[in-house]
Order: C-alpha cells, then sequence, then structure tokens
C-alpha cells in the first residue's frame, strides 16, 4: 500500500474516531502519522551520515540526491550539514555535486554546504 493510502486510511480512522468522541483513538492515530512521517524523513538523512561516518562520500552524494527536491527545513538543515562534512573530505566531490544538482537544492543548502569549498582565486 502506498504511503498515501496509508497516510488517507489513518485519516479516516481518525476522523471516526474523532466523530465518536474517542479521543484516545484520534491520539493514537495521530501518533502513527508523525512516526511515519519522522521515519520517512529520518531513515535517508541517518543513511546518509552512516555512510559520512565509514567514509564512503559516492554513497552520501547518492543519498543526498535523493533528498535534493524535498525543500522542507527538516531535510535541507542537516543536508546541507552533511554536504558541507563531506565537502572537507573530498571538495571535488562536493563542488561536482552542487553544480548538477544547484536547480534542485535550496539555495541556503547550496550556501552552507559550499562553506566546505576552498574560496576560488
Amino acid at each position: 500500500m502506498s504511503p498515501e493510502v496509508t497516510a488517507a486510511a489513518v485519516l479516516a480512522a481518525a476522523s471516526v474516531a474523532l466523530d465518536e468522541g474517542r479521543t484516545d483513538e484520534l491520539f493514537r492515530r495521530a501518533d502513527t502519522l508523525a512516526d511515519d512521517h519522522r521515519a520517512e524523513v529520518q531513515t535517508p538523512l541517518a543513511a546518509a551520515s552512516v555512510a559520512l561516518d565509514e567514509g564512503r562520500t559516492d554513497e552520501l552524494f547518492r543519498r543526498a540526491d535523493t533528498l535534493a527536491d524535498d525543500h522542507r527545513a527538516e531535510v535541507q538543515t542537516p543536508l546541507a550539514a552533511l554536504l558541507r562534512k563531506a565537502g572537507e573530505t573530498d571538495p571535488e566531490a562536493l563542488s561536482v555535486f552542487l553544480a548538477a544538482n544547484a536547480f534542485r537544492l535550496p539555495r541556503a543548502t547550496i550556501v552552507e554546504a559550499g562553506r566546505a569549498l576552498p574560496e576560488a582565486g
């Protein structure tokens, strides 16, 4: 079942619980949605962080590529920090990644990650 269908089903069940005055069930359903959302965001970021810790910058950039279009601050802020750390190890790979994804990444992410790059001159 797709995440959208699952979320819709949880929301429908929460709505019925609310209509029936069962607030405990409503809160349980809301927690389910919140947990699913946190996992959706945190899992790829955690995988990118592990890849960086293991020195596998190629894997970090692969994971970062999957997150580039998600412009939520809760994704881009830690992503920018991971990219910056990767750039300290491999500035050339960071430069290539930022150039290839400049149209997809938010400007703030590019600026923050780019701090790892040496000054042009």
